[in-house]
């Protein structure tokens, strides 16, 4: 297959990578404000303070999807991020987004990765397991309105 075309998140991505992970958060749990926008900022001054405290956030996007990666010296592991939007999912685009995003860590210390992505992307599921992820946890959100 050929190269995957991403290009480095720059610094004026940062809204439209909040944007496209607010997109793709279940509409019936936006109203807990999961998002946490810092997540996705990429302006130099975030990344700047990022490095200090040993972090570091990459952002790569292709078309309409992107791929981020977290690795912090004080964690045990890294954080891989795939915002796929229902419209893109599919098994042969996530496979080679898991693989550029897998090939970035090369560099990295041998850590395990994880990755947090909603089930009902079956497309990327299989290409994480194909990669050779296990699923740990199953997270179900909950909510009670108090009348």
């Amino acid at each position: 297959p050929s190269a995957l075309a991403v290009r480095p998140a720059g610094w004026l991505d940062g809204d439209r990578l909040a944007r496209l992970a607010r997109t793709l958060a279940p509409r019936d749990v936006l109203w807990a404000d999961i998002l946490d926008r810092d997540l996705y900022r990429t302006d130099h001054l975030h990344r700047l303070f990022d490095r200090l405290r040993g972090r570091q956030r990459r952002w790569w996007l292709h078309e309409h999807v992107a791929v981020g990666l977290e690795t912090d010296v004080g964690l045990p592991w890294h954080r891989l991020r795939l915002l796929i939007p229902s419209t893109r999912q599919d098994a042969q685009l996530a496979a080679r987004l898991v693989a550029f995003a897998l090939h970035q860590l090369r560099s990295a210390p041998p850590r395990p990765v994880i990755v947090e992505h909603p089930a009902s992307d079956q497309a990327t599921q299989a290409a994480l397991a194909e990669a050779g992820f296990e699923t740990r946890f199953s997270l179900l959100h909950m909510r009670m309105d108090l009348k």
